[in-house]
């Protein structure tokens, strides 16, 4: 009986140390998708392009504002900078 535990407990050792050694499988990346021409299709961008437009008056004065360029519409009033 006791030589019966121990080759049973022996092989269950074996297996469990054959199952965590094994190799890692390698798994293949998948093919790549090829991209298809969309000529009908507009792609438009989903914030604002909104920059800060500088003008310099004649007395030399520097002023700032908003544009949205993605709307053609000025933000806000000019703001003096420097000058």
């Amino acid at each position: 009986m006791k030589m019966n535990k121990k080759i049973i407990t022996t092989a269950a050792a074996l297996s469990l140390a054959a199952l965590i050694l094994q190799p890692a499988q390698i798994v293949s990346a998948a093919s790549a998708i090829p991209l298809t021409t969309l000529s009908d299709t507009t792609i438009s961008p989903l914030a604002d392009d909104i920059k800060w437009v500088y003008y310099t008056a004649d007395d030399g004065k520097t002023y700032k504002r908003l544009y949205n360029y993605s709307t053609g519409e000025w933000i806000g009033e000019w703001i003096y900078v420097s000058g």
